[in-house]
This record gives C-alpha cells, sequence and structure tokens, in this order.
C-alpha cells in the first residue's frame, strides 16, 4: 500500500528533499529511473541535489499537491509520524545509488538499488 515518502537528494554542498503523498518502492524505482533517463536530469558527473531534485519533480509530479519540494533535510527529525520510508539519493562513483530507510532509520543492504551510468557507441 503506497505511503507518503521522502526523498533526500544527497551531495558534498548538502540536501534537497522532495516528499511524494503516495508511493511504494516499485513506482520510486520507477521515478528514480524516469528522471535519471530524462534530458531534464544533469549528466552524472554534474550531480547537485539540488538539481535532481528539481529534475525529479519536473519528472513525475502529475498534479497539485501530489509531490513538493521541501528543502534541507534536518538529521534527526522525527518523521515516522509523516513518511514510511526516505529514500536517500547519491552519486557514488559513476553511478547514482538509493538507499530505502525506513521511518525508523532500519535499511537492509539488499535494499539498496544502484544506476550505472553507461556510454554506447
Amino acid at each position: 500500500m503506497p505511503d507518503p515518502c521522502l526523498f533526500v537528494f544527497v551531495d558534498e554542498e548538502g540536501t534537497s528533499c522532495v516528499f511524494v503523498g503516495d508511493c511504494d518502492r516499485k513506482r520510486a524505482q520507477v521515478m528514480i529511473g524516469r528522471t535519471l533517463q530524462s534530458g531534464k536530469a544533469p549528466p552524472l558527473e554534474m550531480y547537485c541535489a539540488d538539481e535532481m531534485a528539481h529534475a525529479f519533480l519536473a519528472c513525475n509530479k502529475t498534479r497539485p499537491y501530489d509531490m513538493m519540494l521541501t528543502g534541507e533535510y534536518e538529521a534527526g527529525e522525527e518523521l515516522a509520524d509523516l513518511v514510511g520510508t526516505i529514500y536517500e539519493v547519491t552519486k557514488h562513483q559513476n553511478a547514482v545509488r538509493v538507499m530505502p530507510v525506513d521511518a525508523n532509520g532500519d535499511v537492509s543492504p539488499s535494499e539498496v538499488w544502484q544506476w550505472q551510468a553507461a556510454t554506447f557507441h
């Protein structure tokens, strides 16, 4: 069953968050994939949390108030009552890594997703 969730895009400068009203893990994977395949997203070498958060919104927002940009993520915020899952999105070498964390802070290593950049000639 879909629950509200938070996508936290992370880079060296800080974070940028997007709140999504209804999202399960399958939909989260589709939304990240749609964003990375879009021309609206910056190239992976130029990954920037703010740019990726805005591209994520541009690629996935379908109706008013279904998702919104919420700004910086403050560590220690109590989100258990607001969201079911937090998706932490980071650049790792030449890939985008997504770590689903439940509102209690638990993460399963087998649940970490990664999209690798590839160039075809």
